[in-house]
Order: C-alpha cells, then structure tokens, then sequence
C-alpha cells in the first residue's frame, strides 16, 4: 500500500539515518532484506579481522594497514551506498510499517548491533591492541606520542631485553618497560651501569644529543648497551649524575623481572617502590603483552618499523 509523499526534510534524514549505521536508513524506508545486508556488512568485515587474529600468522605491519584499509573500505562505502539507496527509495512512505521499520525498532536494532560491535572489539582488543606512549621513560626507543601495536596474547618467557608491557602490580595501569633482570638474577646500578650477577653490562657511547623533556631542552648522552642474552644492543639515554644511578644490589624474587626504562633518568622503574611511583619487582604473570610494531601517525618517521624481536 503507498501512501503519502515524504518532503525534503523527511527524505535528508531518513538518508541520516545511515550515519551512525549503515542500512538504517533502509530499515525505515521498508526495504528489510537489502537493510540487513548493510546493517552486517561492518560487523561481517571486523568479524573477518577477528577470525584472522584466531588463525592467522602473527601481526605485521603490511598485514594491520591492509585489514584496516578492507575495513574503512566497508564501513565508509556502505554508509554512503545505504545513503544513495534511502535517499532514492524514501519518496513514498509505505504503509502499513513493520515494527523494525518504525523508530523504536530502528533503535532496537541499532542498540543491538552496537553490543555485538563492542563485543568483536573488545575480543580484538584480547588479542592485538592498539596503544600510545604518553610519557618518555622509553625514549630513545619510544618516543613520546608514538603509536604502537601490541600482541595482548602475553610475553612469552621473559628475555633480558625484551620490551613488554605489564600491568603496575598496585594500580594497573599499563606499562612499557624494558627486561633487565630475570627470577633469581642479581642487579645493582652503578653510577649508572647496569650490574648484572655481578658483571657490569658494557656501555658505548653513541653520541651527545640535545633534547627535550617536559618542555625543556637538555644534553643528554645516547648510550649503547646489551644484556647477556639479548640479540642486539638497545639505546637508553643517560642526563648526567641523579641518584636513581645508583642502586643496591638485589635479588630478583622468584617469579618476577626487574624492568628499567630506556630513558633512565626520567623513568619510574623497578628501582623505585609503588609509594614512589615506581614498580618495584612485576610479577611475570603481570606481564600482558610485546609491542610489535609502530602503526602509521601523521609526521611519525617510524611507522612501520617493527619493535620486538619474533
């Protein structure tokens, strides 16, 4: 049954409708069987990501920015065909309307479909997951602001070396640090110098460098290091004499690692205790995730480049 002509107003934001979800607009309009195949195609497009995250090799670089393009593909291509095809269909109303047709349904529906999206998001998330580095314990390595991607499947065993993010043992907050020490090994710093099992770890200087932390310009030393154990050196920062040089030798507790930031004089670590800010020893079970590779950000010269080692 047809019956009265929609004027512009109506038409504009039936085609609205597709904004917040493709194929809403075409719940309205009447036309079920075409709706529901927009209203899945994001879902069936992140479903597909998902299943790839089961089964899939691990996550590189070229892998992340082609699912990521398939899916703003989808989800951007659909919301402007759905748009067309409403804007096209929505000239007539037609009578009578089913219950998905009229404005609660639509709401259902829509609230419906944002729980399953939260719910393949929040299970991609489990298993990669996108994060920034909001401060400069990491710098030279990470710089602050740097955009990564990291496997949430856990560390693996720990390797000295290894970047790993970890929950903070007290108020679980997601770190990245770097694995100095290992369960049952013996650490100590030296005016700076890493002692491990009594053996200082050798440092080279790179070069001099002016930077800035916190918004102010500072001489900093760019170091070379390498724990025993690790397959290439790292670079760390060193500001000059602070205390945090210095720290007593100690015994790394059964079943935790001993973490050090890269940026060793700007970095609440394994050195400082939780009332300072710091980590103390983290459990291994803390440990929840490996950085794998920097994603694409707008004036970052990194993107691309991977952080672990496989």
């Amino acid at each position: 049954m047809t019956g009265v002509r929609r004027g512009l107003g109506a038409r504009l934001g039936i085609a609205a409708l597709n904004l917040p979800w493709s194929g809403l607009g075409l719940l309205r309009v009447g036309t079920g069987r075409l709706a529901a195949a927009f209203l899945a195609a994001p879902l069936v497009a992140m479903g597909m990501i998902a299943f790839y995250y089961i089964v899939g090799p691990r996550l590189t670089f070229l892998a992340y920015s082609a699912w990521m393009l398939i899916l703003l593909s989808v989800y951007f291509g659909a919301i402007i065909v759905s748009a067309w095809l409403s804007w096209r269909r929505s000239g007539e109303r037609r009578l009578p309307l089913l219950w998905w047709s009229r404005w609660y349904g639509i709401v259902a529906i829509w609230v419906a479909l944002a729980f399953v999206l939260q719910a393949l998001i929040y299970f991609m998330n489990s298993r990669y997951k996108r994060f920034y580095s909001p401060a400069e314990a990491m710098v030279p390595t990470l710089l602050r602001n740097d955009r990564i991607v990291a496997s949430m499947r856990g560390a693996g065993a720990p390797r000295r070396g290894d970047i790993v993010l970890l929950r903070a043992p007290r108020s679980g907050a997601i770190y990245i640090e770097r694995i100095a020490a290992l369960p049952g090994g013996r650490i100590a710093l030296t005016g700076g110098v890493v002692i491990l099992n009594g053996r200082p770890v050798p440092q080279r200087l790179v070069r001099t460098e002016r930077v800035e932390f916190s918004g102010r310009l500072e001489d900093v030393r760019r170091l070379a290091e390498r724990f025993p154990g690790e397959r290439r050196e790292h670079e760390i920062y060193d500001a000059g004499a602070t205390p945090a040089d210095d720290f007593p030798e100690t015994l790394v507790q059964p079943g935790h690692v001993f973490v050090l930031g890269d940026n060793r004089d700007m970095s609440a670590d394994s050195r400082f205790p939780p009332e300072s800010w710091g980590l103390d020893q983290v459990p291994v079970a803390n440990l929840v995730g490996r950085p794998l590779f920097f994603s694409w950000w707008p004036g970052s010269e990194n993107s691309g480049r991977p952080i672990a080692e496989p």
